[in-house]
């Protein structure tokens, strides 16, 4: 079954003629992607968002990344789904301009026993959040978490898992420039950690990435167990240490981090 959906779906995608805006200009129908919002769109600063108490439907994204690490063990990750745009295969550089990927907090699924999985191409309804953080703890003015909340996820097809974006991994060292690959999987190349590998205590394993002088300590990018046991691989975590890529998912809470998916998405 898997099979036959990839061979149908890559003969459709291949025949699209690019994306179109999904809160104006819905694409065209028949889609392999259907009608429903991009998050690009969503995302995109320059463009209106919904208001945030208003069900919205996105169509047609892919699995990232399911979150059954739960690295604080303390239930509120546990669950999250990453996803992106589906673009065609064949033009990968459309997801070079950013905002294509969104969490998606506290699921649900139709049917109910639904369970998705990466490169599964899914269509999303719930409300589209720009979240500012915690209480007591809010991000800085003006910098925000998109997400999904509460969404029912439903399945459009099987599909395979999309190939990460090369970024610079100065663009994690700030929020203007890096505010565009949140949600997405993306790559750095010869990157090396700042610091070494440690555990606060909450379970937050990670280490800080060099970016290069003249960034806070605080402002600087860290790789993350957000998404698996990144403390298990016996891979040298060590400050100095230079990894040719590290591939993972862009999330934010304060600052950047990189959440890879496997050992397979660190090549030392």
């Amino acid at each position: 079954m898997r099979a036959i959906a990839k061979v149908l779906v890559a003969l459709l995608v291949a025949g699209c003629s690019g994306s179109q805006g999904g809160d104006s200009v819905p694409r065209g129908s028949p889609s392999v992607t259907g009608n429903g919002y991009e998050l690009s769109t969503l995302n995109d600063p320059s463009k209106p968002t919904p208001a945030p108490d208003k069900d919205i439907e996105v169509t047609g994204v892919s699995v990232l990344a399911v979150d059954n690490f739960d690295e604080t063990k303390d239930g509120k990750s546990d669950g999250n789904i990453y996803v992106e745009d589906l673009v065609d295969p064949k033009a990968q550089d459309n997801l070079a301009a950013g905002y294509h990927g969104v969490t998606v907090f506290a699921p649900s699924f139709n049917p109910p026993a639904l369970r998705v999985a990466p490169g599964d191409v899914v269509d999303i309804r719930g409300r589209y959040q720009e979240f500012a953080g915690p209480t007591g703890f809010p991000f800085p003015t003006g910098q925000v978490l998109p997400e999904l909340v509460g969404g029912t996820i439903s399945l459009r097809f099987e599909y395979t898992s999309p190939a990460p974006v090369t970024v610079d991994v100065k663009d994690l060292a700030d929020y203007k420039t890096g505010r565009k690959w949140i949600g997405m999987l993306v790559k750095v190349e010869n990157v090396k950690l700042f610091s070494d590998a440690a555990d606060p205590g909450s379970g937050r394993y990670s280490a800080q990435l060099n970016v290069g002088a003249g960034v806070p300590i605080g402002q600087l990018p860290t790789v993350t167990n957000a998404l698996f046991d990144l403390g298990a691989t016996q891979l040298p975590m060590t400050a100095g240490t230079v990894f040719k890529s590290i591939v993972g998912v862009v999330q934010y809470f304060q600052n950047f981090s990189i959440a890879p998916r496997s050992a397979q998405d660190l090549a030392p």
